[in-house]
């Protein structure tokens, strides 16, 4: 599995992601992608809301 698999696969915590990318992530790098997953989550979260009122 490569990275892109890993974080598409799973939310990665900051340790992971420091190991995945050899320690090289800042805090703000960090933060970005957190917030990018937290997006993504919030919209699964919605469509699943939607998805479930129509079913």
């Amino acid at each position: 599995m490569n990275t892109l698999e890993k974080f598409n696969s799973e939310k990665l915590n900051p340790a992971e992601m420091e190991q995945v990318h050899g320690g090289g992530l800042d805090d703000n790098l960090i933060k970005i992608l957190k917030g990018v997953n937290g997006q993504v989550q919030g919209v699964v979260d919605l469509t699943e809301n939607i998805v479930g009122k129509v079913l």
